[in-house]
Parts: structure tokens; C-alpha cells; sequence
């Protein structure tokens, strides 16, 4: 593997532009080498062209692009060194007020720190322990170690950036520059400073002792990254491999049966379809999701620190298309027992319900098994979406908001298949479909509602009108399309005969209007494009996808937006459209979304690499004040402070 190649694989993605411009050196050495084709070898090369090549521009080039990009590198790590000094004393700081606050093993504990008594016993009634704080310290401590150990790769993957550079450059030229070039890295700061070695050290002391109970080996195998495992066998590829030749295979039978089979033969077919339909929604999800997360990791986004994920615990691609996949084969296994249901003497609505209460159980087993950390992760989000306006909102929280807006038929599905199951199934299917209730518009504009609420909670929290106040006028609408598709629905139920009114003309008005809007909002402040002064119209600066791929993105959102706009227009698709034709609508809509997350997410992390933000920083338990904010004296915090 090529070191550019090489590099670029291993570096922290929002650090890429302060590792050292490998492809500047190497292209100006390329070019160096087109006025001197041939390396200097003897001394009489040496007098024959070494002056000339070292009095040539480019040569003079290589130098100042080298010495401004060790610069660059110097400067960046000092700047992060700082900074992770700074947090380790807000680190160690909370340490000693959870010691102090902690009433087990205290001696011990104090003499840890070498701290007097009278001055633990002038802390001790300011605070008291919470279950929950050690936890976060630890958590605050992995995430601080895998920030030290990313500055250390920083340090070591540029050095040998330097190195292969230079020698490049010594081959090329016959020159011996390596020895003078290394002698000037080594009197760097990143090669003098002694900090991150003894913060490292710190940290893990600190951690081990206090935290741990002084079990070296449990600290470190969780403060240290997993390490990738190698199989004879990748048992998951196996898997994925029957699970989509289950699918492919269902999928033919599917269609022959549709096409062959007469309908009468199943009667409660419209219940059914309905039921099945909404439940293979988020399994498709799921396993676009997947492709999305390969993708993020191909392309270099941070998908695991924008969404706040544990590096330690979190599940990949792999994993989520393996889930989707077995639902998938689920899901295929109760449909083709429902088709061929002559021969399995089952009732045709026993299906439906024991596959929503399989994926329920899956979702809420409270076991430490089959994904546990992600399934905690993914309902404390649901959480916090269902009660947006009571709660700070996170980046993964409106995303998820946005992915539930992709699965408004699911929910209607789900409302429906609740709403059959308590009238007799096919008997309930006019009180099910209607709108006179309220309940299926209700249910269609739920995502909305939380994205609303969470935009007015933003606006609360930062008290900026734009974008927020802005972005939920955009989920305003939705309750419009929705209201007067509502309308439109009950009046043409109550009078058959009725053609077009205005509850229609309002609706299409309503309709238009969110899907401008939306799409103008997804391209200019989801995507960030439509940026002035880029290299490509319509763009940005900053592109990590294939050019061709955002203007296929534009084109996509805008025609899909469309299809989304009528698909929640509640009830009326009943009136206007079939299932079939519905069931089209809603996977085209989680097509477009699937093409929308790879640019939100891409966004996303171009914001955070501007700031240069790499690793979650965790909210500690205790306040940090600096020395001269302490209400005790500062002699007795440095005691209180030192390490042994």
C-alpha cells in the first residue's frame, strides 16, 4: 500500500488538512525529477549538476513546502497537547471530588492523592456521590485516552510522513538530505515534549486506581481500542450471504403467486397487505442504514462522533445489514406462510401479529445480548424525540426525527393494524381507514410534531430565529398538507359524487409549498450546497463523494421530495391511489432518504473537522473552576492535585 494511501486511511478524518500535504512534497519532487531525470551518483554528478539543482525553483519549493508543512504539523500538535493538558485537569479535578464524595475505601483513597484530612472534610459538604458519576468519569476517561492516542498517531504517522518524503526525495536526486531534514523533526516540540507521554500515564494511573479499584488489566482492555480479530471463517459474511439468497429467492414467488393466484382466494388480502406493509418498512431501513454506514466509513465521515456512538461498544455495517437481513428473512418466512396458508392451518392475521411481537421483544429485551448497547442507545433517542420540548437536542436526535418522517406510512400501517386487530380485523377496515376520528392524522403528523418541537427547543436553547425558527415553519407545513388532505378525504367519503374542491385545490397549494420548501432546505442547509465561488456550480469547496453524485442528489431529492409529500396526505391515497400504488410511494421516499443521509452526514462532519472536533467530550459530573475560582486554597488543591 502507497503511503499517501496509507495515510489517508489512518488519519482522524476532522485532522485531514493538518497532517502533513504528502501529495505537495511528492508532486514537486515529480516534477523536480522532469529538469533532472538523472540522480546525482559521483562526485562528478555532484559538480555537474547539484548546483544547478539546488539553485532550481522547485528545489527551493520542496524545502519551504516542507519546512511550512512541519510547521503546520508542530503548531496543530502543541495546539491539541494544550488542550488535552487543559482537560486532563477538569478530568483529575472531578477525580477528587468524586473521592471525596465517595464513602467507601476514603483512606485509602485520600492517601491516593496524598491529601490531609482537613482539607477532604472542607470539600465534603459541598457535594454528594450519585450512582451515575463514577460511570461518567469512566466514560469521560476512555474517551480522553482515545484522544491522546490519536494525537500520538497524529505525531507518529507525520514524522514518518517527513521521513518517506525526504528519502523519496534523496532517491530521486542522488542528494543526501535525510539526516540534516530528520535532525530538524527531532528538535520539534511534537519530538522534545515530554507532556503527552506523562498524560497518558496520568490518565491511566488515575483511572486504574480510582476509578477500577487498581485492576490494571479490566482498565486497560477498556481503555484500549478492540483490536479486529482474525477468523478463518467470517461467519457474518456467511450469514448475510443465506439471508439475501432467502430473500432473493422469496421475492419471484412473491410476484408468480400475485400474478397467478386469484384473489378471491384470499379475502382479507387488503387487511394483510397492509399489516405486511408497514412492517417491512424499517426493516428496509435498517439495511439501507447499513450501506450507508459502509459508505461514511469508505468516504472517511465520523459517523461514530457525530452520532455520539461508543467507539468500544458500537455495531458496523456488518451488523446492521445482518439485522436487516434476518428480519428480512422473517418477514418473508410469515408472508409465504400466509400464501400458501391452505396448507397451514393457521388464521391468515396470526402472522402479522407474531412478527410485530418478535421485532417488539428484539427491540425491548432488557438482555445483554443481540445488540444490547445499540438497542439502549437507539431507545434513549426515541426517548428524547418523543419528548423533544423537555430535552437538549443532539445531533442524533433530530436525525433520528428525520428517519421516523421516511416511515410516516409505517406508522399509519401500525395504527391500522392496532386499530383492525380491535374491531375483527376485516369488519374495522372503514373505521380503521377513516379520518373522522383524528387518529391516522394525528399519527401522520407525530414525526413532524417531534421535528417541530425540537426546532422550538433549539431556538430556546440558542435563541437563533434562523435557522431554527426557520426550519420549523418548514415541519409547519406538513401539518397543512395534512390537515387538508384530511378534509379533502372525509368530504369525498361523506359524498361520493363530489369531484374536486376547494379542500383539494388547498391541499395541492399546501402540498406544493412544502416541497419547495423542503427541497430548497435540504439542498442549501442539509447538503450545504449552493455555495459561491467552487470549483463545481452549485457545490461547495469541500467534497468527499464523487462530483457526479451531489447533482444526482439534488436531482433525486427534488423529484422523490414529491412522492413523500403525497404519501402523507392521509387517507386521501385511499381514495385516489391503491396499495400497490402507495406501497411504491413509501419506498421511494426511503430511497430518497437514503441518498439524503449520505450528504446530511457528510455536512455534518465538515462542520466538526472546521473545529477540529474528533471525540465526544463528555458533560463531568462536577463543575470545572480554574485554581483561582476554588473555594479552597491553592496550595491545598496542588497537594490535593499531585500523583505519585
Amino acid at each position: 500500500m502507497k503511503f499517501e494511501e496509507y495515510l489517508s486511511r489512518h488519519a482522524v478524518p476532522e485532522w485531514a488538512s493538518r497532517y502533513v500535504n504528502y501529495k505537495l512534497l511528492k508532486d514537486t519532487i515529480d516534477d523536480l525529477v522532469k529538469f533532472f531525470p538523472q540522480p546525482i551518483r559521483t562526485a562528478e554528478d555532484v559538480a555537474t549538476f547539484g548546483e544547478a539543482m539546488r539553485s532550481h525553483t522547485l528545489f527551493r519549493k520542496f524545502f519551504v513546502s516542507l519546512e511550512d508543512e512541519l510547521d503546520k504539523v508542530d503548531r496543530f500538535f502543541a495546539e491539541q497537547e494544550q488542550a488535552a493538558a487543559k482537560r486532563f485537569e477538569e478530568l483529575r479535578q472531578s477525580v477528587l471530588l468524586f473521592v471525596n464524595s465517595s464513602s467507601r475505601n476514603q483512606l485509602a483513597q485520600l492517601a491516593l492523592f496524598g491529601v490531609q484530612k482537613s482539607f477532604m472534610q472542607r470539600l465534603r459538604s459541598k457535594l454528594t456521590l450519585q450512582p451515575s458519576e463514577r460511570v461518567v468519569l469512566m466514560e469521560a476517561f476512555e474517551e480522553y485516552y482515545r484522544l491522546l492516542d490519536m494525537i500520538r498517531v497524529f505525531r507518529d504517522l507525520n514524522v514518518t510522513g517527513f521521513r518517506k518524503a525526504i528519502k523519496k526525495f534523496d532517491k530521486n536526486t542522488g542528494l543526501t538530505q535525510l539526516d540534516s531534514v530528520m535532525e530538524q523533526v527531532r528538535h520539534t516540540h511534537m519530538m522534545r515534549s515530554e507532556t503527552l507521554n506523562k498524560l497518558v500515564s496520568s490518565a491511566e494511573k488515575l483511572y486504574i486506581d480510582v476509578l477500577m479499584q487498581g485492576d490494571r488489566r479490566r482498565a486497560m482492555r477498556r481503555l484500549r481500542l478492540p483490536e479486529a480479530r482474525f477468523e478463518p471463517i467470517d461467519w457474518q459474511t456467511v450469514r448475510l450471504g443465506v439471508y439475501f439468497g432467502v430473500v432473493l429467492l422469496t421475492v419471484p414467488i412473491l410476484i408468480i403467486t400475485s400474478l397467478l393466484v386469484p384473489r378471491e382466494d384470499y379475502p382479507a388480502l387488503s387487511v394483510v397487505f397492509k399489516m405486511y406493509r408497514g412492517l417491512l418498512m424499517p426493516i428496509v431501513l435498517v439495511a439501507l442504514l447499513g450501506v450507508n454506514v459502509y459508505n461514511w466509513q469508505k468516504y472517511s465521515v465520523n459517523h461514530i462522533f457525530i452520532m455520539s456512538l461508543n467507539v468500544r461498544k458500537r455495531i458496523d455495517y456488518k451488523d446492521l445489514v445482518e439485522i436487516g437481513g434476518f428480519m428480512a428473512v422473517l418477514w418473508c418466512a410469515f408472508v409465504l406462510v400466509y400464501v400458501f396458508r391452505k396448507h397451514v392451518d393457521v388464521s391468515e392475521f396470526m402472522g402479522p401479529i407474531a412478527l410485530l411481537s418478535i421485532f417488539a421483544g428484539f427491540l425491548f429485551l432488557p438482555v445483554d445480548i443481540l445488540a444490547f448497547k445499540a438497542r439502549k442507545w437507539l431507545l434513549g433517542v426515541l426517548w428524547r424525540i418523543c419528548a423533544a420540548p423537555f430535552y437538549e437536542v443532539k445531533f442524533e436526535d433530530f436525525w433520528l426525527a428525520d428517519q421516523l418522517m421516511s416511515l410516516t406510512l409505517f406508522l399509519l400501517d401500525l395504527q391500522f393494524f392496532f386499530c383492525a386487530c380491535g374491531h375483527n380485523f376485516e369488519a374495522g377496515v372503514p373505521v380503521c381507514e377513516g379520518v373522522a376520528y383524528g387518529v391516522r392524522p394525528i399519527m401522520t403528523s407525530l414525526p413532524a410534531w417531534f421535528r417541530f418541537a425540537q426546532c422550538l427547543r433549539r431556538y430556546r436553547d440558542t435563541r437563533k430565529a434562523f435557522p431554527h425558527l426557520v426550519n420549523a415553519g418548514k415541519y409547519a407545513s406538513v401539518f397543512c398538507v395534512v390537515l387538508f388532505s384530511s378534509l379533502s378525504t372525509q368530504e369525498k367519503q361523506d359524498n361520493l359524487k363530489a369531484s374536486f374542491s376547494a379542500y383539494v385545490v388547498l391541499w395541492a397549494v399546501s402540498a406544493a409549498i412544502n416541497t419547495i420548501y423542503s427541497g430548497l432546505w435540504d439542498v442549501k442547509m442539509d447538503f450545504g450546497l449552493l455555495a459561491k465561488k467552487t470549483d463545481y456550480p452549485f457545490l461547495r469547496k469541500e467534497l468527499l463523494y464523487p462530483v457526479w453524485f451531489y447533482y444526482f442528489a439534488i436531482v433525486n431529492n427534488v423529484i422523490c421530495r414529491l412522492a413523500w409529500t403525497i404519501s402523507i396526505s392521509v387517507g386521501f391515497f385511499n381514495v385516489w391511489f391503491n396499495d400497490g400504488l402507495v406501497a411504491m410511494l413509501a419506498a421511494v421516499e426511503l430511497y430518497r432518504r437514503f441518498i439524503w443521509n449520505f450528504l446530511r452526514l457528510e455536512n455534518e462532519h465538515l462542520n466538526n473537522a472546521g473545529e477540529f472536533r474528533a471525540v465526544r467530550e463528555i458533560p463531568l459530573p462536577y463543575e470545572y473552576l480554574a485554581s483561582d475560582e476554588l473555594a479552597f486554597g491553592d496550595e491545598d488543591y496542588k497537594h490535593a492535585g499531585t500523583m505519585r
